[in-house]
């Protein structure tokens, strides 16, 4: 389904191996990066790998992306080197694909869940 913000209300992302999930509200997403910690600064990513061993699981600063158009959220490939991957199709520079319920992404070696619960209003 491409329409987010009308049955979705949660964006909940899991890191395989961690005890806890990001979770987000799909209302108000535009961008969410995901990567490690900037070395430079010290600024994290709104999805920061930095705790799973980011660097030697090859994740870049600025992986990827999760960015909403037209109501849909999509996966962002920022310029990776070591490669974004959903459900094992590659995301090249700059490509986008839409993200679902239950897909899985890849970055590096770092496999991330995808679970978007939907509203109260989308379950009746």
């Amino acid at each position: 389904m491409a329409v987010v913000s009308r049955s979705y209300t949660k964006l909940i992302i899991t890191i395989t191996g961690a005890a806890k999930p990001y979770v987000f509200n799909t209302r108000v997403i535009d961008e969410l990066v995901i990567g490690r910690v900037d070395p430079l600064d010290g600024a994290p990513p709104d999805i920061d790998l930095t705790p799973y061993q980011g660097r030697s699981r090859r994740v870049a600063h600025k992986h990827a992306s999760i960015v909403k158009l037209a109501d849909a959220l999509y996966l962002l490939d920022k310029g990776s080197h070591h490669g974004t991957f959903v459900n094992g199709l590659r995301l090249f520079r700059g490509q986008m694909r839409m993200l679902r319920d239950g897909d899985h992404i890849r970055l590096g070696d770092i496999v991330l869940n995808v679970r978007l619960e939907p509203s109260p209003m989308a379950r009746r």
